[in-house]
């Protein structure tokens, strides 16, 4: 979702979840642009909306995903500019391992029931699920060792193993304990109340890119939401409004702010006698 080059204040990259595509993100990635005028990228992972799947069930990972990030933002010239990140669930442990390689390439977080945390509880629905999806994709390699991987071919039975095999290493998908890399950049997460997939682990994600051990991350948001399940967090990203949020996404202080605003003034009384001081901010411009 392209804006006006003139207009460009922050890039943002959007990340789904597992089994979700772009599209989930198009209405904030929308209003982003038309409230403040920021470029948005938005992505199907590998095995995902309209991306096709590696030819290797087993190529399919978290670390291809981020591959994949990385070669959009190289594609579009990003890889030289801090960038906020934006996930859904599997899409913020892919930001969060993203950000550990490329760090300088990253300013802020948006997540949405995300993964990338340790759950302290072994009845948690994802680490229980684990045990589901590792036994399957066990049991395809034991075919493949005794030379009935041709049955694999069949493509519902394909793309079900490499779905399965992307989230053998859920809910933490390989990131650091300690997210120390996070430090100075801002984390807006929100968190469902009865998520049973990955819980709200209020304390954990406020501990994320704090300076030092036991302390919080000041720049950081982590608010619980009442009520809501992981599925109700992540189906329709545009009903929390993240777009009415604007420390999430650019600094609150921005001359740009300030000299848009002047110009829509000037516009809407072109003709009128009264004239609007100018703002210490313009009269620097």
């Amino acid at each position: 979702v392209p804006s006006h080059p003139a207009s460009v204040r922050a890039r943002v990259v959007f990340l789904h979840g597992w089994c979700q595509s772009h599209d989930c993100w198009l209405k904030t990635a929308t209003r982003l642009r038309d409230r403040y005028g920021h470029d948005s990228l938005l992505m199907d992972f590998y095995g995902h909306g309209r991306s096709p799947y590696p030819s290797k069930y087993s190529d399919l990972t978290p670390k291809l995903l981020v591959a994949q990030v990385r070669a959009a933002i190289e594609t579009l010239g990003w890889q030289h500019t801090p960038v906020v990140f934006a996930g859904i669930s599997l899409g913020a442990s892919v930001a969060l391992l993203y950000a550990e390689l490329y760090p300088e390439n990253v300013c802020r977080f948006v997540f949405l029931a995300p993964s990338g945390r340790k759950e302290d509880s072994s009845f948690n629905f994802a680490v229980a699920s684990t045990y589901v999806t590792n036994f399957a994709v066990r049991c395809a390699k034991i075919l493949e060792n005794i030379g009935l991987g041709k049955s694999l071919e069949f493509w519902p039975v394909k793309r079900m193993i490499a779905q399965l095999n992307l989230i053998t290493s859920t809910p933490n998908y390989g990131t650091k304990d300690e997210l120390d890399y996070l430090q100075g950049k801002r984390l807006t997460v929100l968190l469902g109340q009865f998520d049973f997939i990955h819980s709200a682990q209020v304390h954990k994600w406020k501990l994320a890119g704090g300076y030092g051990i036991g302390r919080y991350n000041e720049d950081s948001h982590v608010e619980v939401k009442p009520y809501e399940f992981h599925a109700s967090m992540c189906y329709d990203p545009d009903r929390w409004r993240l777009d009415l949020i604007p420390e999430a996404w650019h600094p609150k202080e921005n001359p740009y702010f300030a000299y848009r605003n002047e110009q829509m003034y000037i516009r809407e009384t072109a003709g009128k006698k009264a004239s609007k001081p100018k703002s210490p901010i313009m009269s620097k411009l």
